[in-house]
């Protein structure tokens, strides 16, 4: 009984944000942090008197 082996595809390690360049690593955060901000400036509409 023969089994189908896959061969190995190089496998590129994962590299952590925290590794790339400063203007990179802004571009990766900054949606993020976009998203939160206008959370919070969402939910401070909501719970201002009016």
């Amino acid at each position: 009984m023969s089994h189908f082996v896959k061969p190995s595809v190089p496998h590129r390690p994962r590299t952590s944000v925290l590794a790339l360049p400063a203007w990179r690593r802004v571009l990766w955060t900054l949606p993020a942090l976009a998203l939160l901000w206008l959370g919070v400036w969402w939910a401070s509409l909501e719970a201002a008197p009016i």
